[in-house]
């Protein structure tokens, strides 16, 4: 090997090393695969914090957030929203609401907290003037004051809301 051919495959060592550690730099700030702080900086530029959610579903959320601030805010376009914030697991129900405005439910139980999430990325992503409802069966809490959560109806093993957004 003479010297040319040496100092090429020092440099190339080199970049490889420079071109691993860019490429995982890449791959960590991906909604799909990014973590922790990764996502909470996402959540930054897209306009939704964490409030304790768990990673997977914080992606849920922020991919729910980027579809609104691209959107219009038609209701076909919240529908996709909540979808996303959803997941795909979740059968989502649309349908017309009065002259200007738009009904989703959806037909799964939700977690805690999830209906209220998509209910705020409906709120903040509808167009002026549309009307919208979101409503959802939510499992009983472990722990709730008699009569259960504000808004809620009582049904067998949990409580239907109907949120105006």
């Amino acid at each position: 090997m003479n010297n040319i051919e040496k100092m090429v495959a020092v440099y190339a060592a080199e970049t490889q090393e420079v071109e691993n550690a860019l490429f995982e730099v890449l791959v960590d700030s991906l909604i799909t695969t990014g973590i922790g702080v990764q996502l909470d900086g996402i959540g930054v530029i897209v306009g939704e914090t964490r409030q304790g959610l768990t990673d997977l579903k914080y992606r849920r959320v922020l991919q729910a957030a980027i579809i609104r601030n691209r959107s219009a805010g038609t209701p076909e376009e919240m529908y996709d929203v909540v979808q996303a914030a959803l997941g795909p697991a979740v059968r989502l129900e649309f349908g017309p609401e009065s002259n200007a405005g738009f009904e989703l439910e959806a037909l799964d139980v939700l977690g805690e907290g999830d209906g209220a999430r998509a209910a705020s990325l409906l709120r903040r992503g509808r167009m002026a003037g549309v009307n919208g409802y979101l409503i959802f069966f939510q499992s009983e809490p472990i722990f709730a004051f008699d009569g259960g959560p504000a808004g809620g109806a009582k049904f067998d093993g949990g409580y239907k809301f109907k949120t105006a957004l």
